[in-house]
């Protein structure tokens, strides 16, 4: 799908996938380096992803702030192309947080992307915000993937893809956690964009960086997430 292609129809059915906006090479890096984030976790077994007994979800806030090296791909061409298009400019990252969703764990409850719009459908108008799930894991039908209601769709979507793609998902539709029967976990890392608008751009109370690693930022990137700063 062309970037055009996927703008259009993020714009009209509320959903996308843009595929290895991660290089397979790098999103593997990257995947190694989230993982050290939970080392220490208490939920998530040391030894490797793929044998850990079942559990609950384990998530880390604000992981951008401890795995940097995501930032450079949230400034890709192709991300921005699509996102500029559908939500416009200039952006702002609202919230960047891991999700671990380990082996049996049940799905979860229908919602949409309040607070921040939940009063119109994707089609009405350009989007106030849009949440990425940057895949870490093969998201499959048999590990549950990510569950959708596309705005003028019948029934659920499961979205699938491999390590390194992204999904982008319009804050109107409603989405779920599946459940995950698989024996591995499903890792990805959800990152929310909206546009800046007038004043300070919105985040979440959780989204707080260093000033160190903020500068160590690519300058593309630095624009996403100044108000971020502590």
């Amino acid at each position: 799908m062309t970037e055009t292609a996927a703008a259009a129809q993020l714009r009209k059915e509320g959903w996308c996938v843009l595929r290895e906006i991660i290089p397979q090479p790098q999103a593997q890096q990257l995947r190694i380096a989230l993982y050290g984030v939970f080392g220490g976790c208490g939920i998530m077994a040391p030894a490797c992803f793929n044998n850990v007994p079942p559990g609950p979800i384990c998530l880390r806030t604000s992981v951008i702030k401890d795995c940097p090296g995501l930032a450079p791909y949230m400034v890709e061409p192709r991300l921005l192309e699509v996102l500029e298009a559908a939500v416009g400019r200039p952006l702002a990252v609202t919230s960047t947080t891991f999700l671990v969703h380990q082996p049996d764990e049940p799905a979860g409850p229908w919602h949409k992307g309040e607070p921040f719009d939940s009063t119109s459908a994707p089609g009405a108008g350009p989007a106030a915000h849009v949440m990425l799930y940057w895949m870490f894991s093969q998201f499959t039908e048999e590990n549950g993937g990510l569950l959708c209601r596309p705005q003028g769709c019948e029934g659920t979507l499961t979205i699938t893809g491999n390590v390194g793609d992204v999904a982008i998902l319009d804050s109107r539709i409603p989405r779920a956690v599946a459940a995950n029967p698989s024996p591995l976990m499903r890792l990805s890392v959800a990152a929310g964009y909206a546009t800046a608008g007038v004043g300070a751009p919105p985040k979440d109370t959780t989204s707080k960086m260093p000033k160190a690693v903020y500068e160590g930022m690519p300058a593309a990137a630095k624009l996403l997430f100044h108000h971020w700063v502590q």
